[in-house]
Parts: C-alpha cells; structure tokens; sequence
C-alpha cells in the first residue's frame, strides 16, 4: 500500500476561508483504476474551505481487488497515518467515489471503523452493484483476476446483502450523491443510493463529473458541518421513462439483425434478417424494472425491461416460451433505439487522438479514427503487450437530442473486425461526440458486451483532424 498522506495547514485569505471554529478530519478512498491523487481537486477546495486534515490512501493493487482486502488497508492506512495525526478518539469523516463506497461500507460494518467515524458521504459508489461487474464475470466467472466482480455484481451478491443486513443505524451519517446520467449505472440507476441515508441525485453529470462539481462539493461541505438540510439540491427523484414504443435494433454479438418493433396500439413485430414474425404486448410497469408479457406464434413470453434515463437504450430480459419470469435483469439483451442513421460530413475524414479518456482504462492510448463517406470506419492503435488493436466496420450517427450532454451526435459503430477482447466482432459500439472546427470529444465504453451508450459527455477521449 502506498499512502499518500496531506495533512499541512494552509493559509488562505480570510474573505475565503468561513469563521468555523473546527472541522471535521477527512480521509479520502478512491474507485477503481485510481488512486489518491484523483482527489486533489475536491481536496484543494476544502483547504481553500479552512479543512487542514485531509489523508487520501491508494489503495494496492489500484485496480481490480477485492473489497475486503481494500477495507483491510483502510483500516490500516487509518490507524497507521491517521490517527497519529489526529488523534486516538478524534472522530474523522470518510469521502469515497465508486468503488471505495463498498470497500468503507465494509470498514465500517465489519472492521470496526464505525465508532469513530462521524460522517461517510459515497459519491457514485455501487451500493447495489456494478454493471461492469456482471460482464467481468462473464469473462472471468471465478473472480481471479476482476476480485471485486463477484463482490459488487448486480445479481444479488453475497457480500452486497451481508452490508445491507448491518444496515447504516451504527451512528455513522451517511450521505450518498450520484447523478442519473453516469454510465456506470445505466440501468441501474439507484444502485448508487443507499436505503436510509441523505441520498442526493444531480442530474447531467457523469461518474466523474459528480465527483468534481460545484454543487457535489457544496453538498459534501454542508454534509460534514451538520448543514445539509439547507441545500434542497438533489432531493427530486430519479424519473425514468418507461415506455418502449419504437423500433429497437440489438446491440449483442451475434444478434446484430435482430429487431423489435413495438407499436402504441399494443403490437409489436420481431425481425430477424429476411424474416419477420407479428404478436401482441402488454406492459405493467412497476419501478425500477418492469414487466412484459409476450404473445408470439401461439406462445406466450415473459420477461423484463427496463430503459436509460434518455430512453434511448432498451434492456430486455425475456424467458423462453411458457417459462417462468426471469427474477432480475442481469441476463439482459440490448436494443438501441433506431434513429436515422446517417453520416454527417462534419465527422468524415481522418482522426488523431490527444487523449484517452476513458479509454485508456483498457491500455488504448494514441489511437486514430478513420470515419469514411462510403459508410465504413476503422480504429488503430498500439496497446501494452498485445497485438496493436485494429477494429473496422460500419458507422452511422444522427444528431444528439437537444440539451443531451452537450454531445452534438450520438455516434454508433459496428464491428465487423477486431482483436480486441472487450470490443467484440458482431458487436455494437454506441457512443456521443461532439465537433468543433478540427476538434472532436468522443465518449466511448471501454466495452461492447452489455453497455449502453454514454448518456453524456463526461470523461472523453480527444481527436483532431489528421
């Protein structure tokens, strides 16, 4: 474990700093593929805020571990760097992103963490699961090398309903502040909140950005001085469209001509290919995820579906004939909501990436993006040891509804070739962009099996025109 650990007093002019007369100590836990310098923007705003105890760990290895094994270096880093500084009894504040919200759920139920600690805030944290933990387990069902996976899947996993039977009643004041549109939640959206807390849900920012803005700080900052009932912001419920009327294309490896239409007169039509298939459908919607009821050639379906917050992507768990509903949607198809499906001549032509984003999370660092008038695309780039990634296939993109993450186009590839273990052959890739003269933001999930389009720009790789 290598700590890094900042607890110097700051100078900063009065007319900045509020007249308190203490504060709270403040320990930071990271998510994963981070470490503790993700936090030194939130933490220079609280020294600017008179918050001189500020300690951000980096937990080891800094991806990819177990949450037990994080929580056991938590609970080191605390009474090793902390609490000399502090003090033996001093009560301290914990601030976590992500993944470090189960691993200081787990310190303070099970480690004893909770009887000194005053204040938790969980930003963006799996409280109810991760939906990149169901497709790690798809690849590596024994958890040996995604460790958390089998910890924070959205399935019901045993760890998950061990903290949520201790519950939050150990005197700890536990905040949680996530945002509707962060992609690492799409469709599971209240997976961030957390039974009995103050949960708080701000709407058009990303797994990042809700970590990083204004009204997350001013929140975090309110929370830990007893203030927060002040500041409404956050407090409207999640609103989730429900209704699938329109055309659906699959996004699945080897489903890509798969198609639903469902109609508003209660009809729908199945493709596949040359062929097509008529029956009836009937919905009965129950947050979060609702039901429906199929009657197809003669024989009656039922399943799960549940839609994004824009309501452009569709997940569908459906049983096979005269079978009983699945229970959950963690075996769940994807369809993408059929647009027109053009090429804009504002995003042909050849790119050059300055930047990652989002995707340097899978080893792609400079990569180029060549986006052809005849339809086809390709991508090239050299990855750390492994065959340098080349994908190609086919493209189309229709402009962003309005308002949408200020993305100007919702972008979708097809792969038709690739070498690349997450990004499948047959595979959609859905993702938004936006253009401005020679410069191009693109968000892209790192993987194709089982992950919605961004709902919004947060986190995205840079490209100018070669």
């Amino acid at each position: 474990m290598t700590p890094t650990v900042d607890d110097q007093s700051i100078s900063t002019p009065s007319d900045v700093v509020d007249q308190q007369t203490e504060t709270v100590p403040v320990v930071f836990v990271h998510g994963n593929g981070e470490s503790a310098q993700a936090w030194d923007q939130v933490a220079g705003r609280f020294r600017q805020c008179g918050y001189n105890q500020l300690f951000a760990i980096s937990l080891d290895p800094p991806s990819h571990g177990s949450c037990v094994a994080y929580a056991a270096q938590l609970a080191e880093f605390i009474n090793t760097e902390v609490r000399p500084k502090v003090g033996a009894q001093t009560p301290i504040a914990i601030i976590a992103h992500s993944l470090g919200a189960p691993v200081v759920r787990y310190y303070l139920s099970f480690l004893g963490g909770a009887r000194l600690t005053s204040h938790a805030v969980l930003i963006a944290g799996c409280n109810a699961g991760a939906p990149a933990c169901d497709v790690m387990l798809l690849r590596d069902p024994e958890g040996k090398i995604f460790r958390q996976a089998r910890e924070v899947h959205t399935g019901g996993s045993e760890f998950l309903r061990n903290l949520d039977a201790r519950g939050i009643d150990d005197g700890v004041r536990y905040m949680t502040i996530s945002g509707p549109h962060d992609v690492q939640f799409s469709l599971f959206e209240e997976s961030a909140q957390l039974a009995g807390a103050d949960n708080r849900v701000l709407p058009r920012l990303g797994h990042w950005g809700v970590r990083s803005s204004d009204e997350s700080f001013e929140l975090m900052r309110a929370f830990l001085e007893n203030r927060a009932d002040q500041l409404p912001g956050g407090q409207q419920p999640l609103n989730i469209p429900d209704d699938l009327t329109g055309i659906w294309l699959a996004c699945d490896p080897g489903s890509r001509f798969l198609e639903f239409d469902f109609r508003h007169d209660g009809t729908f039509a199945v493709r596949t290919g040359e062929t097509e298939s008529s029956g009836t459908y009937n919905v009965s919607v129950s947050p979060p995820t609702h039901r429906l009821d199929l009657q197809l050639d003669g024989a009656r379906l039922q399943g799960l579906y549940r839609l994004t917050v824009e309501g452009d992507t569709l997940a569908l768990a459906l049983g096979s004939p005269e079978e009983p509903r699945p229970e959950h949607m963690r075996s769940r198809s994807l369809f993408r909501r059929k647009g027109a499906m053009q090429r804009p001549e504002a995003l042909v032509g050849k790119w050059r990436s300055t930047f990652p984003g989002g995707l340097r999370g899978i080893g792609i660092g400079e990569f180029s993006l060549d986006l052809r008038a005849d339809g086809q695309w390709s991508m090239t780039a050299a990855v750390p040891d492994a065959p340098d990634l080349e994908l190609s296939g086919v493209w189309s993109a229709d402009p962003a509804p309005d308002g949408k993450a200020g993305g100007a186009f919702s972008l979708d590839l097809e792969i038709d070739r690739s070498n690349a273990r997450t990004l499948e052959s047959g595979a959609w890739w859905g993702g938004l962009l936006a253009v401005e003269g020679d410069s191009m933001a693109l968000e892209l999930p790192p993987v194709t099996r089982a992950a919605c389009r961004p709902q919004l720009i947060d986190y995205p790789a840079m490209l100018v025109r070669m």
